[in-house]
C-alpha cells in the first residue's frame, strides 16, 4: 500500500531521513491538481448545457421581444381600434378613449407574447402541399391584428383561426410562415374596451399618501403621517 512504503522508506540508518516527505508533497499536489481539473470539467459542461438549453428556448419563442421594450400596443378587429401608450411606467389608453389603462392587462399582453412559444411551424411549401391557403388558417382575413412598437421597430401579429384543442394560427409579418401556438394569446387580446380600463379612482398608492382632509360644511378633519 501506499501509506505502507511511505513508513518504511520514512527513516534509513545509514543515509539518515529519506525524501517520503518530498513524495507525499508531491503526490498531495497532484490529487489537488487532479480535483481542480475535475471541478473545472464539470462547470464548463454545466455552463454548456446551460446554454444550449437557453437557445433551444429562445428558438421556440415566435417573437424576439423584450416587455419593458415596448412603448405602444395597438389593437384592430371588425369591433375595435385600440392603443396604448407607454408614459413613464404607466400605461395609457390613447384610442378610442384617452383614459389609465389597466396595468395587470397590459403586463400580461407583454407577458404573453414574450413567452409565447410555437407548437408548430407550417411553411408556404407545406401549405401549398397540403393544397390549403392561408384562409384556410384564418389569416387572408385575420381576425385580429396586433403591433408592438419597440425602439428597434414595429412588431406586426395576425391572429387567424383556433384548431382542435388549444392551438391557433398567427402569422409574425412580414414572414410567411405560420405558427400554431396557445390560445391563451387571443384571450389576452380579444377582451372588451372596459376591461383594458384602469378601474381605480384615484392614480396613487395609499401608501404613498401623507395627507388628507375630509370636509362637511365649515368642519374640517385633517390626518397626517
Amino acid at each position: 500500500a501506499l501509506a505502507l512504503q511511505f513508513t518504511e522508506c520514512a527513516y534509513n540508518s545509514d543515509v539518515g531521513y529519506s525524501s517520503a516527505p518530498a513524495m507525499k508533497s508531491k503526490t498531495t499536489l497532484i490529487l489537488l491538481l487532479l480535483a481542480v481539473a475535475c471541478s473545472v470539467g464539470f462547470f464548463l459542461a454545466k455552463e454548456r448545457v446551460r446554454s444550449t438549453d437557453e437557445v433551444a428556448g429562445k428558438r421556440k419563442h415566435v417573437f424576439d421581444i423584450k416587455s419593458a421594450e415596448v412603448t405602444e400596443i395597438g389593437i384592430k378587429g371588425a369591433d375595435r381600434d385600440f392603443l396604448f401608450e407607454k408614459q413613464g411606467n404607466k400605461w395609457n389608453l390613447k384610442k378610442p378613449l384617452q383614459v389609465r389603462a389597466n396595468a395587470g392587462e397590459m403586463d400580461g399582453i407583454l407577458s404573453t407574447v414574450e413567452y409565447m412559444e410555437r407548437l408548430r411551424t407550417l411553411t408556404p411549401k407545406e401549405i401549398a402541399e397540403a393544397r390549403l391557403t392561408l384562409s384556410d388558417y384564418g389569416l387572408a382575413k385575420p381576425r385580429l391584428v396586433a403591433t408592438f412598437k419597440t425602439k428597434s421597430g414595429d412588431v406586426t401579429l395576425k391572429i387567424g383561426n383556433e384548431s382542435r384543442g388549444d392551438g391557433l394560427y398567427i402569422q409574425v409579418a412580414p414572414d410567411p410562415n405560420v405558427h400554431l401556438v396557445n390560445k391563451t394569446l387571443v384571450s389576452r387580446l380579444d377582451k372588451k374596451l372596459d376591461d383594458y380600463r384602469e378601474r381605480s379612482l384615484f392614480d396613487f398608492s395609499p401608501a404613498e399618501a401623507q395627507r388628507f382632509e375630509i370636509r362637511n360644511g365649515p368642519k374640517l378633519l385633517e390626518f397626517s403621517k
